[in-house]
């Protein structure tokens, strides 16, 4: 699967992770990967993509199970 670079995360003590952030991607098209450093990505928050304007899609694994 590809994977979208400078997206931020926050990173839970049970393993697993959640996209909170664009941070310094610049991708038209994002995609997320089903884990970051060992931890598996379980959800995006509400404003994960806030004032993103450039995306044009988001690709989200299996493991994504809530987005905000």
């Amino acid at each position: 699967m590809r994977r979208s670079n400078g997206l931020e995360y926050k990173l839970f003590d049970n393993g697993a992770a959640v996209l909170c952030g664009i941070g310094s991607c610049e991708s038209e098209f994002i995609y997320v990967p089903e884990s970051v450093d060992g931890f598996t990505v379980v959800g995006v928050t509400e404003k994960a993509f806030c004032r993103c304007e450039q995306i044009k899609g988001v690709v989200l694994p299996s493991s994504v199970k809530s987005v905000g």
